[in-house]
């Protein structure tokens, strides 16, 4: 199944790197069609306040029910350097879930196909999520930034800023979780007092 995606891939990247990346005007824009999928830019915000607080850099129908069928979404407010890669990611992860893989792996392995596209195009450690990141930070804090990044995510700020994203978004809703349950403990404790 590897080969094969990794042939897919091969194929598809001409493709992703011809791509004319529209201007976004706050709606649904068709970027492109690749192997049969429409890919639209759209208003990330809106994604989130209406289907999915976890929304991050974009999705597709395989991942997000809310995404018509053979749809991938990008979210809007991404420039074209760091929205081609995410669209590399989009269609290597529908691609092998549309082959029986999970969800956890085939992200996994996208996240891989990401990074390594990322680096053979001059993305990595050149993106404006990576200047934004560093902007206030210390020279120690600084290289140890570099170094999870290097260790963990191939170099690739862009993908460690999504992968980021997503766990502290999961943390806040488990943190919520959690201070529910304590508030409920507390209301029982004190009715079983009464």
């Amino acid at each position: 199944m590897e080969k094969q995606i990794a042939a897919y891939v091969s194929l598809i990247t001409p493709d992703i790197n011809k791509i004319k990346w529209p201007k976004f005007e706050n709606k649904k824009t068709l970027i492109d069609v690749i192997d049969g999928m429409e890919i639209y830019l759209v208003d990330g915000n809106q994604v989130k306040i209406k289907h999915d607080p976890d929304f991050v850099e974009g999705g597709n129908d395989k991942v997000k029910d809310y995404i018509p069928k053979e749809e991938i979404w990008i979210d809007g407010f991404i420039n074209e350097k760091n929205g081609k890669p995410v669209v590399l990611h989009e269609l290597a992860e529908r691609k092998l879930m549309s082959h029986g893989m999970g969800y956890e792996k085939a992200h996994s392995i996208a996240n891989d196909y990401e990074i390594e596209y990322r680096k053979t195009h001059s993305y990595c450690k050149a993106s404006i999520d990576y200047q934004q990141m560093m902007g206030d930070m210390d020279e120690k804090n600084k290289q140890e930034v570099i170094n999870v990044c290097n260790d963990q995510y191939g170099g690739d700020f862009g993908v460690m800023r999504r992968e980021l994203l997503r766990k502290k978004r999961k943390n806040f809703y488990i943190k919520k979780l959690v201070d529910k349950i304590d508030t409920d403990l507390e209301i029982i404790e004190e009715l079983r007092k009464k």
